[in-house]
């Protein structure tokens, strides 16, 4: 016979009055029950027996305390949304009721479905279109391994657990017991494009770098991809290569030694020196500051090398060495302006800037473009998902080394690729910094003014000329959209460069910006800046951008 709401909870009722009558019957013989005559015996102690009979009450009442405590968690929790959230968190056990719920679908911004609800088995599993593509953005929810990512940080709204009366939780509590309803949760959209997440997720897992021939052949990439709305913060696209299918957990979490470590989100959390590409971040408040009156001459003398006034530190541009191979001298860049410097990558040039903005200078650059924070995407009920901080150092004033160092992108300076695509969106969006968001149930909102207009302009405009002349002209040679960025090559300890490229398109009316991170990929120019035409030529094909 099918269990009733009735019958449930005349069940619970029963059970906590059964619970109750046991402790008040130990509570009434450990005070008034009969005591043995033992000091009587030889060698009792009656003190002695008072002290063992004190204790052993602190004890059972200690004891009885857990078990109230823990009845009452268990046989009423379903009553609270706290402990659902909790059960389906942390309690794996297939049959535990509160996997029974029905979740709400998460959405890509067309409606498409992302996570959806399928029986298996004996309980409602969940099912994911795209598979690896969009895995360390969706997340999972699985009986055995657990949540993670939106799926987690969702999960009341998602569980249908937000706003319940008490009356609404009792109800709840049935269902949960009886079966009879299952509660029903809400779905969630996205900003995520899920055409443009696989396309770009499929190129990259797709393609292979050989670092030794300098091309896309050999080993399967390592690296993210960022795709931004420079307009309201909106994340059309955050791929992490390699990645894992959460249709078939098992395959890599049950892989304790699972090539690439792809549960690792690359695009959030992976942190790696930029290179020439903070070049951009760098240059704008060099700008900036130059146009409120401070004493920074944009065009200098550009010679073979930079050194440290104490001659121990030593920059060259990367052209140094190409001559040097070839048995000739690099003369240097010559006398160069700032845009002259963004076009060619000019190392000496910047490797000056961030000597002369000093110890004071990069305080303001960390604050002005948040690279002392995380990045938070969403906000749950009791969860977030967010980036992991940036880290631009504290300086001391008189290290002139290292600051010449991070002038360069450099150094001790981390970031993630995210904080990149958001420095290079506030560029395009001339000087605002809008809050990334990863569903449309955040609000668009800005985080403030990072540059002047005017720098923000003039910095596209010297941007442009990195795709027309510069670093990256062979990988948008006869691209129909117009567009600006700035690639770099960062040297790591840890093998060959890092390969970069961050961008925005279209330069005459921006509205996306991007970022590719490939690890020890080598030329950004070679390897980063196709992956990012690419994405940019993708998104216009799908509307997501206009001419």
């Amino acid at each position: 016979m099918p269990i009733t709401p009735e019958h449930a909870s005349s069940m619970a009722w029963i059970i906590q009055l059964l619970f109750l009558a046991g402790v008040l019957r130990m509570t009434w013989l450990l005070l008034f029950g009969k005591e043995r005559k033992r000091t009587s015996e030889k060698g009792s102690n009656p003190h002695k027996l008072k002290r063992i009979r004190l204790v052993s009450w602190v004890i059972t009442l200690g004891f009885l305390g857990i078990l109230a405590y823990q009845a009452t968690w268990q046989l009423g929790g379903f009553l609270r949304p706290q402990f659902v959230s909790f059960m389906q968190k942390h309690d794996r056990r297939v049959f535990n009721p509160a996997l029974h719920i029905q979740r709400g679908n998460i959405l890509d911004r067309r409606g498409r479905l992302l996570a959806e609800n399928h029986q298996d088995g004996a309980h409602i599993g969940r099912r994911y279109s795209l598979g690896a593509a969009a895995a360390h953005l969706v997340g999972y929810f699985h009986p055995s391994y657990g949540i993670h990512a939106l799926e987690s940080a969702a999960n009341p709204m998602l569980s249908g657990l937000e706003d319940f009366s008490v009356e609404g939780w009792q109800s709840v509590h049935r269902q949960l017991i009886t079966r009879e309803k299952l509660p029903q949760g809400k779905d969630l959209r996205m900003t995520l494009d899920g055409s443009l997440q696989q396309a770009i997720y499929q190129q990259m897992a797709g393609q292979r770098y050989d670092s030794g021939a300098g091309a896309l052949a050999g080993k399967p990439l390592r690296g993210a991809a960022v795709v931004l709305d420079i307009r309201d913060g909106s994340i059309l696209s955050a791929c992490s290569t390699p990645s894992f299918d959460p249709n078939h957990l098992k395959e890599t979490l049950g892989n304790k030694a699972a090539p690439g470590s792809p549960l690792v989100n690359r695009a959030l959390h992976g942190l790696y020196p930029p290179g020439s590409i903070f070049k951009v971040a760098i240059g704008s408040y060099y700008l900036d500051k130059h146009s409120l009156g401070a004493n920074f001459p944009l065009t200098m003398d550009c010679g073979p090398e930079y050194r440290t006034p104490d001659g121990k530190g030593i920059i060259r541009d990367y052209v140094y060495y190409a001559y040097q191979s070839r048995g000739a001298k690099w003369p240097g860049f010559g006398r160069i302006d700032l845009a002259k410097a963004i076009e060619q990558s000019c190392n000496v040039y910047f490797a000056t800037v961030g000597a002369t903005i000093g110890k004071d200078g990069y305080d303001w650059l960390r604050r002005l473009m948040r690279l002392d924070q995380p990045l938070t995407l969403y906000s749950g009920p009791s969860d977030q998902i967010q980036s992991a901080r940036s880290r631009l150092p504290q300086v001391k004033q008189g290290d002139v080394f290292e600051m010449a160092m991070m002038g360069i992108g450099q150094g001790k300076l981390m970031v993630t690729p995210l904080h990149m695509a958001m420095i290079t969106a506030s560029i395009a969006n001339d000087g605002i910094l809008m809050s990334p968001r990863l569903t449309f149930a955040e609000p668009a909102s800005q985080l403030g003014r990072v540059m002047g207009e005017s720098t923000a302009l003039q910095m596209q405009g010297m941007m442009e000329r990195v795709t027309q002349a510069g670093t990256a002209r062979k990988a948008f040679d006869g691209c129909l959209i117009r567009s600006g960025g700035k690639t770099g090559s960062a040297e790591n300890p840890n093998g060959a460069a890092h390969a970069w490229f961050v961008g925005f398109a279209p330069v005459q009316r921006p509205q996306l910006a991007v970022a590719i991170l490939v690890e020890n990929g080598g030329s950004g120019g070679a390897v980063a800046a196709p992956l990012a035409r690419y994405a940019l030529e993708q998104a216009m094909s799908l509307g997501l951008m206009s001419p």
